[in-house]
């Protein structure tokens, strides 16, 4: 049974409602975009929607990751430490891949501290090939 409802100003996103499986608790469900195939339910306009239960993903807190995180805070700080003349340093790459200032700045300090997290590709990264790829660094 497909249902037609009316969200106010046909938006997609999430709401809370009650919770059948537990009365007195609430659930996040979320509505979004799908194509007819998917679609438990269509909009007052008739564009087909899915609704869903939204469900936390997982965070696996795995080591490469927290290592990531880390030089990901400590490019932050950087940043918010930096000044202005170091931050214009990053002016051209900005200009030249059309980014902000903010972002061709961070880019460039995870590339100079990019953390060695043991992933294959970063300890065989020439191996496969005989040394003939150009890594991205």
């Amino acid at each position: 049974m497909v249902e037609i409802f009316d969200l106010s100003l046909n938006v997609k996103g999430s709401k809370w409602e009650p919770d059948p499986a537990h009365p007195g608790q609430y659930r996040r469900v979320v509505y979004q975009g799908t194509g007819a195939a998917f679609a438990n339910l269509y909009n007052k306009h008739g564009r087909p929607r899915m609704k869903r239960v939204w469900i936390l993903p997982p965070d696996p807190l795995t080591a490469p990751q927290a290592a990531r995180r880390e030089t990901m805070r400590q490019a932050v700080a950087a940043w918010q430490a930096a000044d202005a003349a170091e931050r214009e340093s990053a002016r051209h790459v900005a200009n030249t891949k059309g980014i902000s200032l903010y972002m061709a700045y961070v880019s460039k300090y995870l590339k100079a501290n990019h953390p060695s997290t043991g992933i294959l590709w970063e300890t065989l990264s020439g191996a496969w090939d005989g040394g003939t790829a150009i890594w991205a660094s």
